[in-house]
């Protein structure tokens, strides 16, 4: 468990920083507000549906005291999964506008 913390804590960083940082060139700020709004909302009933499934799974069962963990590990790489998704479909297929050659 300590070494999928490390491996996810670093990774979920790396998403978060992508995010914010690589803005894309075109489009409204508005638009680009509501785009990132909307992935964030995204993220989280994806978590919510997570810890959902892990209750379902485990919650009745011998390691029912291991689903809160689990869930949060499995939460970490969702999170990290819809926000470089997020940012590559925002930069390279919503917002992509005109690209210098």
């Amino acid at each position: 468990m300590t070494l999928a913390l490390a491996a996810l804590l670093p990774l979920v960083g790396l998403a978060v920083w992508t995010f914010v940082r690589f803005r894309p060139r075109s489009g409204s700020a508005v638009a680009v507000r509501a785009y990132n709004v909307g992935v964030l909302l995204v993220a989280v009933a994806g978590c919510a549906w997570t810890a959902a499934h892990f209750y379902r799974i485990t919650g009745q069962s011998v390691d029912r005291a291991w689903w809160p963990v689990l869930a949060t590990l499995a939460s970490l790489l969702v999170v990290s999964g819809v926000l470089l998704a997020g940012t590559a479909l925002r930069n390279f297929v919503v917002f992509a506008g005109r690209r210098r050659r």
